[in-house]
């Protein structure tokens, strides 16, 4: 079934030429996740931050992601707010990668590690300053001004194959559910008949 293609949620990844500043890393750069941090308009009506990273969870073997991968998304989120997923602006974290690392309890290189496989996975990014340093502010009103760190835009732009990805994922466990149903009836009814006819129990084991 296409919607368990996951290879379409992952471009070719090239690697940075250079590495400059602080936070650099050999990271691989996904195109995927580039062109959806670009086009970003802001999550659908009606829909939050929370209810895409439950699809997340739900989808977090077909995604092929960790615990910790999942733990790590669900922190980063926690640090936007809820106007920064709406149109206009942007879900970036500008906390640093050394203020998360002691925040997560993990060294710098896992901060980084992590963020690599959940670059590759389609989704997050980097919104990068000059010197790729993570930093920002926000107005009075709490919207942001201007920030530069990892960018969750690509995971928004996951909302709606994540839907259609979930849906598949039930249908196949309902269906599973249904047929290990019917193998435990005919097993039941089978034992039945063998009590009632003991004799059939040498042709039925044989």
């Amino acid at each position: 079934m296409e919607v368990f293609e996951m290879n379409s949620f992952v471009h070719n990844l090239d690697e940075p030429k250079t590495l400059i500043g602080k936070s650099n890393t050999s990271r691989r750069l996904n195109r995927a996740a580039e062109h959806a941090a670009k086009e970003f308009s802001g999550l659908p009506v009606g829909v939050s931050r929370w209810d895409i990273l439950s699809l997340v969870k739900k989808l977090q073997r077909e995604l092929g992601l960790t615990s910790t991968q999942t733990s790590h998304l669900e922190f980063l989120i926690g640090y936007t707010r809820d106007q920064d997923w709406q149109f206009g602006s942007h879900p970036i974290i500008y906390l640093t990668v050394s203020a998360t690392a002691v925040k997560r309890g993990v060294s710098e290189r896992q901060v980084l590690n992590i963020e690599r496989a959940l670059n590759r996975a389609g989704l997050l990014c980097w919104h990068d300053s000059g010197n790729q340093r993570r930093y920002g502010y926000r107005s009075d009103s709490g919207d942001l001004v201007s920030a530069f760190g990892v960018n969750l835009a690509p995971l928004a732009a996951c909302y709606e194959r994540f839907c259609v990805l979930v849906k598949a994922v039930e249908e196949k466990e309902h269906a599973w559910k249904q047929q290990k149903m019917l193998l435990l009836m005919h097993k039941r009814v089978l034992r039945e008949q063998i009590a009632l006819h003991p004799q059939a129990k040498n042709y039925w084991t044989r």
